[in-house]
């Protein structure tokens, strides 16, 4: 999928609410461990862009009250040391979703975290991160054209 981020892989999703049962992207356990850096992303993404009642249906539990999970947040947002070394999205990409989840009145003490260590910070250009994880990139991936061409829309 290298013409697109993950922020627009999940927006899409968000189109098909019905699907959201039948996915899994856990290395651990399936579906869903809930307790690695693979699944706090996943969960982050969805509910950004889910209702978060069809999330919940699903999880069980609101992760960012998970206290294991708090390292690996931070991680994911540029608070610590490294990132996880999982194949999630970038820390710019996990910051605007943690926004999109606060934007929706969700809570919990990742995003406690996020609002008072990043949230403030006057140098993210919010917009322009939107548009850049929000975009179908034309030419910077390598799908042979004529396929891309019939498949562009869809993304």
């Amino acid at each position: 999928m290298q013409p697109i981020y993950d922020f627009r892989i999940f927006k899409n999703l968000a189109k098909y609410p019905e699907v959201l049962p039948k996915i899994h992207s856990c290395n651990i356990q399936k579906p869903w461990c809930k307790k690695c850096p693979k699944c706090a992303y996943v969960w982050l993404g969805l509910m950004a862009v889910f209702e978060p009642a069809s999330v919940d249906a699903v999880f069980g539990s609101n992760l960012f009250d998970d206290d294991d999970l708090l390292p690996i947040f931070r991680e994911m947002i540029g608070l610590a040391e490294h990132t996880p070394f999982e194949c999630i999205g970038e820390i710019d990409e996990s910051r605007l979703a943690m926004k999109k989840c606060l934007e929706k009145g969700l809570s919990g003490k990742a995003l406690e975290i996020f609002k008072h260590e990043v949230l403030g910070d006057s140098s993210i250009d919010w917009q322009q991160l939107e548009q850049k994880y929000d975009r179908v990139y034309d030419t910077e991936h390598a799908i042979p054209d004529w396929i891309f061409s019939k498949i562009r829309g869809q993304l």
